[in-house]
């Protein structure tokens, strides 16, 4: 009897440890799941953060790393990819605007390499931001600041004595067309804005009372904004004149830099259809799409005209986005980008 019962209690006891060891078994495995789909949903939120808000300009560019790690997470499910430029940001792009500015939108049929596709301003603002954000086509090895922008001094395009520099949008700040000069270059600074007559400057530079645009106008008035606050006249002149007129006409432009507050969109355009732009090797800009100007019934053909420069083989090496706000009424974004020419083919 008193067998039994202890033969009983072991069983018992058994029964108890089996059942507990189970009990552990299924918990370490419940929270092994739990930690496997934090992990994921940790990654699937670091993967979308990357295509929403701005990276910072040095961390982009500086740290190569970094941005090899960044591309290896876009590379996959491209939408349609073109011309080396991956796609997958884009829809992430649509529809953090769609939510800013148009909530009922559908994306269907949207094409971020098909223009024609891109129906609406905010669409076009969405895939202008996607392209700034998305990661440097040309891996330029050896990036060099002059002023305030970049330059590419890899061997294929390297800048060096006898260099031609062109710069716009000066407002009293000389530090790119100096360091420019100082590598060697001859410098054309223009600006109409200053009030300054055509002068010879040191270093084999030149300052021009003249302003680039899309036709020759001698007396273009100027918007009135926070850099011109009083009805100006301006002497404006395209660059294929400009090139004429100081004989350059047969040469190529080593560095050409924009810094004309808005006005870049419709240069940029006659650079392409004039077909001047083929003869440039680098291009440092800024580029701002400011509240109203430009006018947001133009921001579609913005997109194209940015395509089209793509398509004529312009690749951004570094970008530094300067601000963004994405506010219903009230639209602002802008950057600094520089761009190599990688179809360039000497003269």
């Amino acid at each position: 009897m008193m067998v039994r019962a202890l033969c009983s209690s072991k069983t018992f006891s058994l029964m108890i440890v089996v059942f507990l060891v189970a009990v552990i078994v299924v918990l370490m495995a419940l929270s092994q799941n739990e930690q496997s789909v934090r992990n994921f949903k940790d990654q699937s939120t670091k993967n979308v953060q990357y295509f929403i808000p701005q990276v910072e300009a040095d961390k982009r560019n500086r740290d190569k790393s970094s941005q090899e790690s960044m591309t290896g997470q876009v590379q996959q499910h491209a939408l349609n990819p073109k011309d080396g430029i991956d796609n997958s940001g884009a829809l992430c792009y649509l529809i953090y605007y769609a939510d800013s500015f148009d909530k009922t939108s559908e994306f269907s049929g949207v094409d971020p390499n098909n223009p024609d596709t891109i129906d609406k301003w905010w669409k076009a603002a969405a895939m202008i931001d996607w392209y700034w954000n998305s990661p440097v086509e040309y891996k330029c090895t050896d990036i060099v600041a002059v002023g305030n922008y970049d330059i590419c001094q890899d061997s294929r395009f390297i800048i060096k004595p006898s260099c031609l520099v062109y710069s716009f949008g000066i407002d009293f700040r000389y530090s790119f067309d100096d360091a420019m000069s100082n590598l060697g270059c001859e410098v054309h600074s223009f600006d109409p804005s200053m009030g300054v007559e055509t002068h010879k400057r040191a270093n084999n530079s030149t300052f021009h009372n003249i302003g680039i645009s899309h036709s020759n106008n001698d007396s273009f008035a100027p918007r009135l904004d926070k850099f011109v606050k009083t009805p100006q006249e301006w002497k404006m002149r395209t660059l294929q004149t400009l090139m004429k007129e100081l004989g350059h006409e047969e040469k190529v432009i080593d560095v050409l830099k924009l810094d004309i507050e808005g006005y870049e969109w419709t240069v940029i355009d006659n650079l392409i259809e004039t077909n001047v732009i083929k003869n440039i090797r680098q291009f440092v800009m800024e580029i701002h799409l400011v509240h109203e100007w430009p006018p947001k019934a133009d921001y579609v053909h913005l997109y194209q005209i940015h395509t089209k420069l793509r398509e004529m083989g312009f690749q951004k090496f570094t970008i530094k986005p300067y601000s963004k706000v994405l506010v219903e009424g009230y639209y602002a974004n802008q950057v600094e980008i520089s761009f190599v020419n990688v179809l360039f083919q000497p003269r």
